[in-house]
């Protein structure tokens, strides 16, 4: 069972899904076109070890208002800072993946707002490794194109992309990407390049960095996840081969066990 609902932060009305009793410890970012729903099931597995979880929509994501701007990391970063004092929730653990990693990271600089961030293959792409503008326009067409899809028609094309994954982590993707507006995309733009050497210095929380392998669309390398340790001791590495991009997508069992490890070592009460 979960609970839904909508909460105003940061001037922008904002889906949120709550998973678990009492006051969420786990708060969780979605990546670029996911929402929410992409965490049900990584957020039932925490439930089942006494978590509280809570997962909302970013803006122009899920069924979030989607303004006509805003769609850069700090904005995302202050909507989230936002959200967590208008519930309230006082220093859960932030989950983010890819983009939401990011949005996670800039608020790990603050102790008193997070007790820790797991960050789940973060965009850290540096410059030679940036998007062109026909690069980005081509893909805010084909979300538009999704979002006249149906989510059969949606799990049919990206057959390729979701192979191997559960069948709720295929059936929520699809239906996030169904929702999310071409706007988002915008981040993309608006964000890059990402200053992750800076941002990974400012962190004052313990923080667990998890990778994967890039020849499966990972982003972060392990000489950039190694760079990142020796910024700041609070960051921790687990590399989960074999996996891709959407790392606890592809090897869930492994990606729970990096959670467990970091939950044990940071405690609930810190």
């Amino acid at each position: 069972m979960n609970k839904q609902g909508f909460i105003e932060a940061n001037r922008v009305r904002l889906a949120y899904v709550q998973w678990g009793t009492g006051v969420p410890t786990i708060v969780c970012a979605h990546g670029l076109t996911d929402a929410a729903l992409c965490w049900t099931r990584t957020a039932l597995a925490l439930v089942e070890r006494g978590h509280c979880v809570l997962a909302f929509d970013a803006r122009g994501h899920g069924y979030s208002a989607a303004p006509g701007i805003g769609y850069d990391a700090a904005t995302f970063a202050a909507d989230l800072r936002a959200l967590l004092a208008a519930l309230p929730i006082e220093r859960p653990l932030l989950i983010g993946h890819s983009m939401g990693a990011h949005t996670v990271t800039l608020l790990g600089a603050d102790a008193g707002l997070t007790r820790g961030i797991v960050l789940e293959d973060p965009p850290w792409r540096d410059a030679e490794r940036l998007f062109s503008a026909e690069q980005l326009a081509l893909w805010k067409e084909q979300q538009r194109h999704t979002n006249t899809l149906t989510i059969e028609e949606i799990i049919a094309a990206g057959a390729d992309e979701a192979a191997g994954w559960n069948e709720l982590e295929i059936q929520t993707w699809a239906e996030s990407g169904r929702l999310a507006q071409p706007e988002v995309l915008d981040w993309i733009h608006n964000t890059y390049p990402i200053d992750w050497r800076g941002a990974v210095q400012q962190l004052a929380v313990p923080t667990l960095l998890i990778t994967a392998d890039p020849a499966r669309g990972a982003i972060v390398d392990a000489e950039q996840a190694a760079e990142a340790r020796q910024l700041n001791t609070l960051l921790q590495l687990a590399h989960i081969p074999g996996a891709g991009h959407s790392i606890r997508r592809d090897n869930f069992a492994a990606y729970l066990a990096a959670l467990d490890g970091f939950s044990a070592l940071l405690g609930e009460t810190q």
